[in-house]
């Protein structure tokens, strides 16, 4: 591990170990729907309950979404990936209900990389044409503030990860080979100082996840010979100036398309879910009384992960780009919950999130946003 100034890697930004109302009935043939949108595909017993909230202004026929839980509820954003015009918004009560949305003609991107509720604000990360962007946002979506603009970078999905009792937090971006970690204050400001790991090739995917009293992400790195290696690491928050490192396990030479998600505290674990070259979707979790890895499906596409507390939830795209889901038992048993029917605007229009015991299936489809929960 090397440190360096921030003025050549990152603009603006500055130089362990790995342990790895109440609801409706169980879901119905109609999906135990609310909102008065018409019958909707049917759900797993796995599933709660669905809302279904009209949301304006239109939604584009291809969506990139995020959704970041807050002390309020929900923050909610989605933008056309096919052109950079103004992005969408909406807030959502604890409950999954609608409280608003709305046009953000302020605020314009191709890509979403995260949303994060850091404490006074949330921050955003976002890009257009390989340059990364990140902001401070109002709590109310009302209002977006610029800050560094990143050219070259790439931006990792879930970039504000932080520890169970949410402080403190960091900002991760890679460039090249460079893996580039700093704070974040509850300002949603990132520190000068920032740490950079250098791996053995560019960075092409990266992602992350709260840990217990660090952060967990991982990364795949092209190889020279050919392919992709992937490997999770705990980020840890030991030096009050900048994050470091910790420790680290390669995943797989066969891998892209990462998402991770923390497990239980006291195991310090985590899973992490990629597609391979074929075509499938593997998953691993990692934990300190041994790994467990298991296929999820031979085919697929566009991963999604979520702890509930108890298991892993995992959801993907099939061929006929539907979403499915599994659950993945800590044991390693894994158990397809299909969803036949509900189709996302595209492979960024969905997401798996956790607030507080509630664990949510979100998706923009064509004329809706759907919050599917699941069962406690």
């Amino acid at each position: 591990m090397r440190c360096l100034t921030a003025l050549a890697i990152l603009p603006l930004v500055g130089c362990g170990r790995l342990g790895f109302s109440p609801e409706p009935a169980r879901g119905s043939d109609d999906g135990g729907s609310v909102g008065g949108l018409g019958d909707a595909p049917p759900v797993p017993a796995a599933i709660c309950h669905v809302a279904r909230l009209p949301v304006a202004p239109a939604i584009p026929t291809m969506t990139d979404l995020v959704v970041a839980p807050t002390s309020e509820g929900y923050a909610v954003m989605w933008t056309d990936p096919r052109t950079a015009g103004p992005a969408a918004a909406a807030l959502l009560s604890p409950q999954r209900e609608l409280l608003g949305s709305f046009a953000v003609p302020s605020f314009t991107a191709t890509q979403l990389g995260g949303l994060a509720d850091v404490g006074q604000q949330l921050a955003l990360a976002s890009a257009t044409g390989g340059a990364e962007t990140t902001w401070t946002v109002a709590r109310d979506l009302s209002a977006f503030t610029p800050h560094a603009t990143l050219s070259g970078h790439v931006m990792g999905h879930n970039p504000w990860p932080s520890d169970t009792a949410q402080s403190p937090r960091v900002f991760m971006t890679a460039i090249g080979p460079s893996l580039v970690m700093a704070y974040v204050d509850s300002a949603g400001q990132v520190s000068p100082q920032a740490n950079v790991f250098a791996a053995n090739g560019p960075i092409s995917t990266l992602a992350c996840n709260d840990g217990p009293t660090h952060a967990h992400c991982v990364w795949a790195e092209q190889l020279t010979g050919g392919g992709s290696q992937c490997t999770a690491t705990d980020v840890l928050f030991s030096i009050p100036t900048m994050p470091q490192l910790g420790g680290r396990e390669v995943l797989s030479s066969d891998c892209d398309d990462l998402r991770n998600a923390s497990g239980p505290d006291p195991a310090d674990s985590m899973i992490i879910a990629w597609t391979t070259d074929a075509g499938g979707i593997e998953a691993r979790y990692i934990v300190s009384t041994g790994n467990v890895s298991g296929t999820i499906a031979p085919a697929g596409s566009a991963p999604r992960v979520a702890f509930d507390g108890t298991r892993f939830w995992i959801a993907w795209l099939d061929g006929q780009s539907e979403l499915q889901l599994s659950s993945f038992e800590l044991d390693g048993t894994i158990t397809p919950h299909p969803l036949p029917g509900w189709k996302p605007a595209g492979p960024q229009a969905f997401e798996m999130v956790r607030r507080a015991d509630t664990t949510s299936l979100v998706m923009m489809s064509a004329s809706e946003l759907d919050v599917l929960t699941l069962c406690d």
